[in-house]
């Protein structure tokens, strides 16, 4: 009974949960070369992650950065593509909190 808890408390566990739900969000815009849960997640990891600015994460993202660092994003979040920093800017100013 341990391992299904741990399963789902864990930090992989929760962001799975959040994905799942920003996946099941309606994405009304016509050009969705990035979708609307990578944009979510995306955001929710740079303040997760503490990172100071959307333009360095923007760096990390595009493996300009640390290497390391952008694919523990990509795997802890579940990020496909994740967009630069104005398209990010752009889709969080869509979406009703």
């Amino acid at each position: 009974m341990k391992q299904s808890f741990r399963k789902y408390l864990s930090m992989p566990g929760l962001l799975k949960s959040v994905g799942t739900s920003f996946a099941a969000l309606p994405d009304e815009r016509r050009t969705r070369s990035i979708t609307l849960k990578d944009g979510l997640l995306s955001a929710l990891a740079v303040f997760h992650q503490k990172v100071p600015s959307l333009l360095q994460f923007d760096v990390i993202m595009r493996n300009q950065g640390d290497t390391t660092h952008a694919s523990n994003l990509r795997t802890l979040y579940g990020i496909d593509n994740p967009p630069s920093d104005t398209s990010m800017r752009e889709r969080l100013d869509e979406v009703n909190p």
